[in-house]
């Protein structure tokens, strides 16, 4: 029941400030031992696993994955044509990078929470294999499998 309303809308509002976005993540830890019926002072370190629910700091990272995916392989609409651009259109240096996004420069912190700006930060670290997935089934299928085997300790 919880779900959707941090997912709805959430590339947008989610990225913010941790201290801002944590009584969320309280809230979903309490829905978690609701669903599991555990005791108040329990771990969720494990459920989360066990369960395989994304923490609510990674549900806005998997989201704008699954954005920049659409927008690199161009199955979103026509006004998202010029939203980012690649390293190599940007430089012809031959980087480590160069297959990835250029990060557009940003002065303010609220700039920096935009989804232009931590889009292609977030793309920029999903592992080459998982972002070269043909399928956006597949991608996103990996793409939860790969957060879900880091997200430990947040």
């Amino acid at each position: 029941m919880v779900s959707p309303y941090f997912t709805y809308g959430n590339i947008i509002w989610a990225s913010n400030y941790k201290a801002r976005t944590n009584c969320l993540f309280l809230l979903q830890k309490r829905a978690l031992r609701v669903v599991t019926k555990d005791t108040y002072y329990a771990h969720t370190e494990t459920k989360f696993q066990e369960l395989g629910v994304l923490k609510f700091d990674h549900v806005n990272d998997y989201l704008i994955g699954n954005f920049y995916f659409k927008l690199t392989n161009n199955t979103l609409t026509s006004f998202f044509d010029d939203y980012c651009r690649r390293i190599h259109e940007v430089h012809q240096h031959c980087t480590r990078a160069s297959a990835g996004l250029s990060v557009p420069y940003a002065r303010t912190n609220y700039r920096k929470f935009a989804l232009k700006c931590r889009g292609p930060l977030v793309w920029n670290m999903i592992p080459i294999n998982i972002r070269e997935q043909k399928s956006f089934y597949s991608f996103k299928t990996q793409w939860k499998e790969y957060i879900m085997g880091n997200q430990g300790g947040s």
